[in-house]
């Protein structure tokens, strides 16, 4: 038999043969193989390329196996699926797909091609909805009953969170339904992007946690120093029976008369305060007084400026702010005397 294709103008030769019928173009270039060997229970449309390096050939088979790429004559081909590095795609029957290289496929991504786009936001709260189960398919619709198991999802539980990964579809759960039953199919493919996402999310919160940790380690370091400070004041306290003039009997003047009977140092408020140039920090040092100094400090105990001390009695220092490289804040100012910490107090600088 000869057949002819105006529009390709082919001719066609069908040979039948016992295990199915074979179709030559041209002689022996290319040929369709309607392939039928019932004593192997194989029936299969094999097509071959063009000519015999190309391996692009096509394999069809009853039970909705494809395969492409398989190099056979078909003589020797007596079970599916033949040796996987002839292939380069194989489908068996919608549960099982093969290619070399990467599992993914690629999908058509320019931006030009996009529209009403916007961020994702919120990933790791849906990601933490969703369930993760391990299951084996029962047999109805056509799904496979051989105890395989799988990790996935329950499609009815994810529609209710991610929708856009739920598709309807119709299938006759058991073959002698006469009308089919709605069911569902799950694409992973927005589960797989919020799933990038959330680890992206998690990377700023894991950012903003150190960031308060780092805050949290300052501010334990600000108290040790303010509980030193104040254990040193205590321990110079009980160290000195002599009697002491209380600060705020009169912190502007000092009497006088007051002041010989004034044995330990003292520090007073500074003024103006807030300041905005400079302030004068007065102070009074005992007469057993060696080495005095007054330290300008930030809110952890870190030393900016030290300022010596001279003399004993009363006395006053003058520190400008801005000329010693001080911005607007609060800073701690302390009154060190023979190497042990007397007071500490605060000044605000403004600008």
């Amino acid at each position: 038999m000869f057949l002819y294709s105006p529009s390709y103008a082919q001719n066609i030769t069908d040979v039948s043969r016992d295990d199915g019928v074979v179709m030559y173009r041209d002689g022996s270039i290319g040929r369709m193989d309607f392939h039928s060997r019932p004593q192997d229970n194989f029936e299969f449309i094999y097509m071959r390329a063009s000519d015999t390096t190309n391996l692009n050939n096509l394999i069809l088979t009853e039970d909705g196996m494809m395969l492409v790429g398989v190099d056979d004559l078909c003589g020797g081909l007596v079970a599916l699926p033949p040796t996987m590095p002839d292939v380069k795609l194989f489908v068996d029957g919608g549960f099982d797909v093969a290619k070399y290289g990467s599992s993914l496929w690629s999908v058509v991504s320019d931006e030009r091609l996009k529209k009403d786009i916007t961020p994702l936001e919120s990933s790791l709260d849906l990601l933490r909805q969703v369930e993760f189960y391990e299951y084996a398919y029962n047999g109805l619709a056509t799904t496979p009953d051989d105890g395989k198991k799988y990790f996935g999802v329950m499609a009815q539980q994810v529609e209710e969170i991610l929708p856009s990964t739920i598709t309807p579809y119709q299938q006759k759960m058991y073959q002698t339904d006469t009308k089919p039953t709605n069911l569902l199919k799950f694409n992973p493919n927005d589960l797989f992007y919020t799933g990038l996402n959330a680890i992206k999310e998690l990377a700023v919160r894991t950012d903003e946690l150190e960031e308060a940790q780092e805050e949290n380690e300052i501010l334990e370091e600000r108290v040790q120093a303010l509980e030193d400070q104040m254990t040193a004041l205590m321990e110079a306290l009980q160290g000195d029976t002599s009697p002491v003039v209380p600060e705020q009997q009169n912190e502007n003047t000092l009497s006088t008369q007051q002041s010989p009977h004034i044995r330990t140092a003292q520090l007073f408020q500074n003024a103006p305060n807030p300041s905005h140039h400079s302030t004068k920090i007065r102070y009074y040092l005992p007469e057993n007084m060696v080495s005095a100094s007054i330290a300008i400090q930030d809110l952890t105990g870190k030393t900016l400026q030290q300022l010596p001390l001279n003399g004993v009695g009363e006395g006053e220092v003058t520190f400008n702010a801005q000329q010693n490289g001080l911005t607007s804040g609060t800073y701690l100012y302390t009154l060190e005397v023979n190497g042990q910490v007397i007071s500490s107090k605060k000044m605000i600088l403004t600008r």
